[in-house]
């Protein structure tokens, strides 16, 4: 075939270093909009952008040339230095060294649009199993339990006690 043609779409959750809350107002919509711009300069496509103050949601059609790991790294990499250069945070600003990052096929990204979308309106700051599960749910995901502990062990309550919940949408 002489040319590649490719639909990977990749939800991607950044969380800020101890989940503090830092990414307010027009600092967050200035951060979306930089954001954008990462994404196009990487070749890929910006679906969707949202999240909290102390998260951001990525919706992104991923170009072929990029591994899921090395788009995360450069997203943070030029983010990180956006913020600093900005000046938003005394001392230095820090994404978590993980992330989360789930495939999402063409007729489910209505479905993770829009739970971006609900993401600006809730107040649940740090989601628990429970919610990680009913986001599976709502999007019809499957995720496998290491997926879910990778995820678990870069937030900041790694240290709490932790029961895998069960259920068909874990395997």
């Amino acid at each position: 075939m002489p040319n590649t043609y490719t639909q990977i779409y990749i939800h991607y959750v950044f969380a800020t270093e101890i989940r503090m809350p830092l990414i307010k107002g027009d600092k967050q919509q200035e951060l979306y909009a930089y954001s954008a711009g990462i994404v196009r300069d990487l070749n890929c496509f910006m679906q969707c952008i949202g999240g909290m103050e102390d998260h951001v949601h990525l919706l992104v059609g991923l170009h072929p040339t990029l591994s899921v790991s090395e788009f995360a790294q450069k997203f943070k990499a030029n983010t990180s230095r956006f913020i600093n250069e900005k000046g938003w945070v005394l001392g230095k600003f820090n994404w978590q060294g993980g992330f989360g990052a789930f495939s999402v096929s063409q007729s489910g990204l209505m479905q993770v649009r829009d739970y971006i979308r609900i993401r600006r309106n809730t107040i649940e700051i740090i989601p628990s199993p429970v919610s990680m599960n009913r986001f599976c749910q709502d999007t019809r995901s499957i995720m496998t339990k290491s997926m879910f502990f990778t995820i678990r062990n870069h937030r900041s309550i790694r240290n709490q006690p932790y029961q895998v919940p069960s259920g068909r949408y874990f395997r």
